[in-house]
Parts: C-alpha cells; sequence; structure tokens
C-alpha cells in the first residue's frame, strides 16, 4: 500500500502517484496534506482536525516529451 501522512504538520505531494495495482491512503490529521493526484486500486481518505486539499494550479502547465506505460 501507499501512505500519504500530513499529520500535525503541512505536506504537499506534487505529481502523479500512480500505483493500479495496490491501495492509496491519505490522511491529514491535525495538518494540512496537499496533493496533485493518486491512482490506485483504491483511494481512502480520512482526517482527524486537519485538512486535505487535492491540488489545481492553474498557472502549473507541464510539459510532456514522452509519455509512456510502464508495467
Amino acid at each position: 500500500c501507499v501512505q500519504i501522512h500530513g499529520g500535525g504538520s503541512d505536506s504537499e505531494v506534487r505529481g502523479v502517484i500512480y500505483a493500479p495495482t495496490t491501495n492509496v491512503f491519505a490522511r491529514g490529521n491535525g495538518g494540512t496534506l496537499t496533493l496533485d493526484q493518486a491512482i490506485g486500486a483504491t483511494f481512502e481518505a480520512r482526517g482527524n482536525g486537519g485538512t486535505i486539499n487535492v491540488a489545481y494550479d492553474t498557472d502549473f502547465i507541464p510539459l510532456y516529451q514522452y509519455a509512456g506505460l510502464v508495467v
């Protein structure tokens, strides 16, 4: 499984977490967890007094030179 924690402080995860065959857990206990995108077999978000934000930055324009899927 992939676990992302923003416990007690602010955390930022930029980019894509791609784990299509496993579970992705995001937790924001007491702090703020900001992430762009997470892809998993399941996705669970929990918080205990914290905040989980999904970032959408209109000023950020990604530049892709190559794209592919690794299996």
